[in-house]
């Protein structure tokens, strides 16, 4: 489970019992024949052998150690250790520090703070050394420094027909994405001294004012309320002027018009709300253009259905989504989570679970050729619609059972890098969270 970690104290250093002082030695009279000393050390006679000295350790200062909750959660943003293969499981780790131990908080023009809890954020992650290929990524420039915000620009994307892995810029991507198009995110990665080429972003979904309750959902809106409580009125302003280009989200002593993470007090998680997984939103699969190309080998095949998305209390993000159904449908099909106990998390009526589960239902008999109905132009516009996204993850979930065994999410399997899916002739390309 992720989380602070506890405050680690050395104990103090144990020794083995002290030895006694010694008393000194009884006079022996020396008998008529004198005692070997062969081996022996004898004492000059004109010093007297020295008392014994208690037998005392040095003393040692013993200092606290600490990790705070800050700097054990830049560690964890971090990917440079993680293992190829449990990114998943880390990803809910970090998902799970930030959620419950962090706040967003932003300052005005005046300094006064303004603190939200977090109940939704996506996870995005492309890293083609360890084959962790997530064609959804915005592979964006900024995205490869961890622990800095990034405010959406256009997707980088591999040219169709390039010889080349590597994302290259649109010409958009100089300018904030505005409208109904903004997002932002948290970044995490590896150093940037590194040479790996990756890029992550942890998409910040939905958020709740502490004072008033407030409940912002989507991320062009909950762009707007940073917006607005900072007080600015364009990203551009905001970040060049009033940040100067730092876009650091750990500010040691925050100014006016300023955004940060700052960790929650223990006391005040001392409830903790559940968290859940689901597929992220919006994604589908029309950017494959043909049928063939639509097998288990496929990035976007592999990662559309992948439960990158953490949310808390989905009764407060309006009506029901799809993506959401599907996830609590998963933890119930896993046993955490009971049929009843959908309705009650979601705040669905039973006889709405029951379709929503027909709609898996139906992708799940129709199989693996049913994908037709997902590719190219008819794939667009899948996700806002509970019966063609569930019936589409249904499908899904045939394609990668049948590529000879457990499905690629639960077993955390590594996807083919883009090189292999180019030399396949695929025109697909490492597109964004749109």
């Amino acid at each position: 489970m992720g989380g602070i970690a506890p405050r680690e104290t050395l104990p103090p250093l144990q020794y083995g019992a002290q030895s006694k002082k010694h008393e000194p030695a009884a006079e022996v009279k020396p008998k008529n024949k004198p005692r070997s000393t062969v081996g022996a050390v004898v004492a000059p006679k004109d010093k007297p052998q020295a008392e014994a000295k208690e037998d005392t350790p040095p003393k040692l200062e013993v200092n606290e150690v600490t990790s705070s909750p800050t700097d054990v959660f830049k560690n964890l943003l971090d990917m440079t250790h993680v293992p190829p293969g449990t990114e998943p499981a880390h990803f809910h780790t970090i998902a799970q520090t930030l959620m419950q131990n962090f706040e967003l908080c932003v300052t005005s023009k005046s300094s006064v703070v303004t603190s939200y809890e977090f109940l939704e954020v996506e996870f995005y992650w492309y890293n083609q050394q360890s084959g962790h290929i997530d064609p959804f990524t915005h592979a964006a420039e900024e995205q490869r420094v961890s622990g800095n915000w990034y405010f959406h620009r256009a997707p980088r994307r591999v040219p169709p027909n390039s010889q080349s892995t590597a994302p290259v810029p649109s010409p958009k991507t100089n300018g904030f994405r505005g409208g109904t198009r903004k997002g932002l995110d948290l970044t995490f990665g590896i150093p940037a001294n590194e040479s790996t080429v990756a890029y992550g972003g942890i998409l910040l979904r939905t958020l709740r004012n502490t004072q008033t309750k407030k409940v912002t959902c989507g991320p062009s809106l909950l762009v707007d309320e940073v917006l607005r409580s900072i007080g600015a009125t364009e990203l551009s302003t905001l970040v060049g002027t009033h940040w100067g280009g730092d876009t650091s989200a750990f500010v040691a002593e925050p100014g006016p018009n300023r955004m940060f993470l700052r960790p929650v007090d223990g006391k005040a998680t001392a409830k903790l709300s559940k968290m859940y997984t689901s597929p992220r939103i919006g994604l589908e699969l029309s950017r494959i253009q043909t049928l063939g190309e639509a097998t288990a080998s496929h990035p976007r095949v592999q990662y559309v259905t992948r439960p990158y998305r953490f949310f808390t209390h989905p009764d407060l993000m309006g009506s029901i989504r799809p993506q959401t159904f599907y996830g609590l449908l998963q933890a119930h099909e896993s046993g955490q989570l009971t049929r009843a106990g959908i309705a009650d998390v979601s705040g669905m009526k039973p006889s709405q679970v029951s379709t929503f589960f027909g709609y898996v239902e139906e992708g799940r008999k129709a199989g693996p050729g049913a994908v037709k109905e997902f590719v190219g132009e008819k794939g667009k516009g899948v996700g806002p619609s509970p019966a063609r996204f569930l019936k589409m993850a249904g499908v899904v979930e045939c394609i990668l059972d049948d590529s000879g065994g457990e499905r690629v999410q639960k077993k955390q399997k590594l996807g083919p890098t883009l090189s292999s899916m180019f030399a396949n002739g695929s025109k697909d390309k490492p597109a964004a969270k749109d």
